[in-house]
């Protein structure tokens, strides 16, 4: 079987798992490879190893790789909030949070 290394810094990490894994899950089954996160303990935090046949891994290294590459394109912004009004912005069970994070990504 045919090993692959790719590097990718360990903030995508769990964007890359996805919820409960599912969007590595589907990348796995979709190019029927194995792909390994480093342990906790692991020196190269940054390196995740992909095995397979050589196609399905260079496939499935192009899948993360496009994942990595959208989340690199967003900037973040820290904004400070008075307490009292984030239950209104966050509304009934995420509503509202989850309607402003839906409408601009």
């Amino acid at each position: 079987s045919f090993k692959l290394t790719i590097t990718v810094d360990p903030k995508y990490h769990p964007k890359i798992i996805g919820r409960k894994g599912a969007i590595i899950s589907q990348i796995r089954n979709e190019h029927e490879v194995n792909i390994q996160f480093p342990e906790k303990n692991d020196e190269n935090q940054d390196q995740i190893t992909i095995t397979g046949y050589e196609q399905n891994a260079v496939a499935a290294r192009d899948a993360i790789q496009a994942i990595v590459d959208e989340l690199e394109e967003m900037i973040s912004e820290d904004i400070t909030l008075d307490s009292r009004v984030h239950a209104r912005i966050i509304g009934a069970r995420g509503k509202g949070i989850r309607k402003i994070m839906d409408e601009f990504k």
